[in-house]
């Protein structure tokens, strides 16, 4: 605790000693220096004025003397001065005001900066044990080992305005959440506004608030961005164990079927995860996780395999080759086989036909069958699987919008999705794949 140091003020209701020293130096001169501990403060031709300035300002500090203001033992003393030019009285009051309102408070020092300054020693060490405590996520932790500040501090003595005097509340907030810094941020090749946000630790819609002129989600190259990062003044680091329980993936086995189509498959045994128990000794800064190190694991259940028929009874190609029409009504933009890749400019195999259409346009399917997949799939974006019987399947990517549902019987023509340009696009098109025995062939061998 901070010894505290009196500040000798004066007022009647404190019995404050008054000394009054008076030096004639010139018979005729009419201004008094004013001083308070040997301090020059300012000029008066009239010491009753002041006298009572004093009094009254004391008064006014009556009810704080209790959280930190100390009036008694004050002495103050009006000189004679050569200079018979008095200091205007408002602004000599200005500067009593400020001097009687100097209080001794406890500033927090952080890497040697003076960042807030408490009442006294102990809401200092207050507004860091909270700090420290409320940097703790409990929900993670099973046992802490650790709870560090990583910078340097000091609690010091020192003389400040009393108004400076913060409460434990607003100095924790100010040390924890620190300042906002806005910065521009420059978008690269292949940014999207998700991850341009992610990265800088905002929201979609806060990314947008701080670019009002963003029309749409999508950005381009060279584009400049306001955003926004919040430095805390004061970083903890936690160290701890931490305990949890996990899935273990199910093994996906095949079991070959000559009676059943190629192509074709069903599921025999349903996969079941496993459960282990994993410990950790992590680290977190801020409550994020900075690592992770395992130190023991534990199987709780076995996972059990998912075992699927898969046929291979052979298929003629020729018997489907030219019977089907188009998904869309558009213009071929990448034909199948081997081309330069639109993004990395490599050479790829393309396993389909890309045909551009306008974005919410009816993708139908070139034949009957059941669909044994709907939605997300990684650069294909949202993709249509069906299955034809016979060892042929078809896929429909790229799509904004998904008609059909996973084990619907579809026909000949039906709607099963929405022209778009989802995943790995550079714009609307349906990427459409023909599969025939498992192995991908050209489409325009098969649509006519």
């Amino acid at each position: 605790m901070l010894k505290n140091k009196k500040y000798r003020l004066i007022g009647c209701s404190l019995m404050i000693l008054l000394a009054l020293t008076i030096f004639v130096l010139v018979n005729d001169t009419l201004a008094f220096g004013v001083y308070i501990d040997e301090e020059f403060l300012g000029t008066t031709d009239n010491q009753i004025f002041v006298e009572n300035l004093v009094k009254d300002i004391i008064s006014e500090h009556e009810p704080y003397s209790s959280q930190g203001l100390n009036h008694d033992n004050l002495n103050i003393e009006f000189k004679k001065m050569r200079d018979n030019s008095p200091t205007p009285p408002e602004k000599l009051k200005e500067i009593l005001e400020q001097k009687l309102s100097i209080t001794l408070g406890a500033a927090v020092i952080v890497n040697g900066i003076q960042e807030v300054v408490l009442m006294n020693s102990e809401g200092a060490e207050d507004v860091l044990a909270k700090i420290k405590e409320d940097a703790i996520p409990s929900e993670i932790f099973e046992v802490i080992k650790k709870v560090e500040i990583n910078e340097s501090l000091e609690i010091i003595p020192v003389e400040v305005p009393f108004e400076q005097i913060l409460t434990i509340e607003t100095a924790y907030q100010l040390l924890k959440l620190g300042s906002a810094d806005y910065n521009t941020y420059i978008v690269k090749e292949g940014d999207s506004l998700w991850q341009v946000a992610h990265d800088n630790n905002l929201e979609v819609g806060d990314l947008k608030q701080l670019n009002t002129e963003l029309k749409s989600d999508l950005i381009k190259p060279g584009q400049e961005l306001s955003v926004i990062s919040m430095e805390p003044k004061i970083n903890v680091a936690v160290e701890g164990i931490e305990r949890k329980t996990e899935n273990i993936p199910f093994e996906v086995k095949y079991i070959n079927d000559d009676k059943v189509d190629a192509g074709t498959t069903k599921i025999k045994q349903e996969g079941i995860s496993g459960k282990q128990e994993i410990t950790y000794l992590t680290k977190v800064i801020n409550g994020k996780i900075l690592e992770q190190n395992l130190i023991d694991k534990k199987v709780l259940e076995e996972p059990v395999s998912k075992i699927i028929i898969r046929g291979i009874r052979r298929v003629s190609r020729d018997r489907a080759k030219g019977q089907y029409p188009w998904p869309v009504q558009g213009k071929i933009t990448s034909l199948f086989g081997n081309r330069k890749s639109p993004f990395s400019r490599k050479q790829e195999f393309h396993r389909g036909i890309d045909i551009a259409a306008p974005t919410g346009t009816s993708i139908n399917a070139i034949a009957a069958g059941t669909v044994t997949y709907a939605g997300w799939r990684g650069n294909y974006g949202n993709q249509v699987e069906i299955d034809h019987g016979q060892g042929f399947v078809t896929r429909y990517s790229h799509a904004s919008k998904i008609d059909v549902k996973v084990g619907q019987k579809v026909k000949q023509g039906q709607v099963i999705a929405l022209v778009g340009s989802t995943g790995r696009s550079t714009g609307p098109h349906v990427d459409l794949e023909t599969i025939v025995n498992g192995q991908p062939r050209n489409p325009l061998e098969y649509i006519r």
